[in-house]
Formats: structure tokens, sequence, C-alpha cells
């Protein structure tokens, strides 16, 4: 098998449902086509975990060779893929899931205080925790209560599993500093940190790339590249998606219309918001609140 991407590298399968948002999977790298996935991005987090034997893998430009034990956490956004070693099989566990499963939306102190600061943070695309640090095993153990509770479910296992998510975030929370990676371009980062606090903030009016270049202090061409550089997509693409999933948190109001929702995120044609909607979620505005609200 092979996986599923579009020309812009971006993976499509589904990671979970809409109503939770992650998915949990054994994989082996001979399941794949050349024994390697190729490159690939997604907005989940992906946390991979070792079950037997080695696996090299490369987060954008950091290179990992990962054997049997090890944890590698995937920030949001990295462009990533896996390969064999020596022709050998791996076998490992996946555990891919949004950030919002966290904190529910980014209007609470636990966004801004706990998850902004590492998903956000260009000089953390990952994090390696090996075996053989004994201070790391704290994130083995968690990570194989999840793969317990998701082999043996019970009546309170996605509640479970959330509980364990947010020990191993506040693990990572505390320590993530550490890990950090340095940069040969600092400047670069800070730029497109200060990219993206300027959608967050403005997201639900008009942004122009003029208005977003010169923020920066960039012209318009440079500025397109330099972000498209370090986030892997384009600045008009992050925009559109990051429009459409804060409108998720407005159509769980069903007394919200569709022509309001679309206003209150920055699109003022709710025909090119239901247009947009269905080209990333596969399905309408109306149809998404169909099956996640009136269920």
């Amino acid at each position: 098998m092979q996986l599923s991407i579009n020309k812009n590298k971006k993976e499509l399968k589904m990671h979970g449902s809409e109503d939770f948002p992650i998915l949990i999977s054994r994989e082996e790298i001979f399941d794949y086509e050349g024994c390697a996935f190729s490159w690939h991005w997604h907005p989940e987090i992906e946390i991979t975990y070792i079950m037997e034997g080695n696996l090299n893998y490369q987060i954008n430009n950091q290179r990992f060779r990962l054997q049997s034990g090890d944890v590698l956490f995937g920030n949001i956004n990295t462009l990533h893929r896996g390969f064999h070693e020596n022709g050998e099989n791996c076998k490992y566990i996946s555990i891919t899931f949004l950030p919002t499963l966290l904190f529910g939306n980014a209007q609470n102190r636990l966004y801004e205080n706990y998850i902004k600061p590492i998903i956000f943070n260009l000089q953390l695309p990952a994090i390696y925790f090996p075996v053989a640090d004994k201070q790391n095993t704290l994130t083995s153990d968690i990570i194989m209560q999840i793969i317990r509770l998701h082999d043996a479910p019970t009546p309170f296992t996605d509640y479970d599993i959330l509980i364990h998510l947010q020990q191993l975030w506040r693990f990572i929370a505390e320590n993530y500093r550490i890990y950090e990676c340095l940069t040969k371009s600092p400047l670069d980062y800070e730029k497109i940190r200060i990219i993206l606090n300027y959608i967050e903030d403005s997201y639900s009016m008009p942004i122009t790339l003029s208005d977003i270049s010169r923020q920066v202090h960039l012209c318009e061409s440079e500025c397109c590249r330099m972000f498209k550089r370090y986030m892997n997509t384009t600045i008009f693409s992050f925009l559109q998606n990051y429009r459409i999933e804060r409108s998720l948190e407005f159509l769980s109001d069903n007394a919200c219309s569709i022509d309001t929702v679309a206003g209150l995120v920055g699109f003022q044609d709710s025909n090119y918001y239901s247009k947009t909607f269905k080209k990333l979620k596969g399905k309408s505005p109306r149809e998404f609140r169909k099956a996640t609200v009136l269920k």
C-alpha cells in the first residue's frame, strides 16, 4: 500500500472521526510499497511508538534512527517520511490526533498557556524519546496504557484515552524547551510566528497578501516563499484551512445560519465558504452540522 496524498503532499486519510479526531493504528513498514512511506504532512500531531525492529524516520530536516521502545513526537504540519533499515521489517504504533482534542477551542487558557506555545513552535518539529533515556519512561508507559485501552475497549475508553493524552501533554508542556532544536534562521522563524499570530487575530476580517507581508516587512513574493519553505503550504491554503477549522465551533450552534458562520470566519461569500468547506472536509457545512449536531 501507499499513502493517499494530494499534490501538496497533504495526507488525505481521515484520522479518527469528526467527533473524536484520533486514530490509533498498528503499522508495519513492510506493508508499504518499497518498504517506505513517502513525504507527507497533516494538521494532526503524530506520536510513533516502535514495537519491534528499527525505523529510519525524517521530520523536516531532522533524521532519527528509531529502535524498539523509542517514541517520536511529530508536530502539526511537519513534512515527514519513514523507511526500512537493512531490509528488515519494523512494527510500530501510530497515534494521530488533532490538538483540539486536548482543549476544545482556542478561547481558553489551556490553549494559550500549554498548547499554542508548542504546536506553533517552529523550532520544535519533533521530540525524540529514546528508550535508553530512563527519564523518558513516562512517555512509554502512558502510550502503552493508551494502546491497551484501544485493544480492549470499555464504555469509558474514549474518556480514558483523553485522560492519558492530557497526562502526556502535561509532561511535554513542562519539558518541551529542553527538546527545542537550534535553528539556523531564527529571524525567519520569528517572522512565521508573526504571520501565524496575525492570521489567528484577524481571520474573521478580510486579509490580503499585502496585509500579511507588511507585518513582517517583506515583499509579497519573498513572504510567500518563506512561508511555503517552513510551513509546507501556501499562505492562502493555510488561511483557508484555518478559517474552516474555526468555523466548526460556530457550526455546533444550530441557531447560527450558514451565512452567519461564513461571515464570522472571514468569508464574504457564503457559497464560496460552502464550496471550500466541502473541498476540505468532504461534505457541505449543512451535512457536517447534520452529522455532528443533529444526530
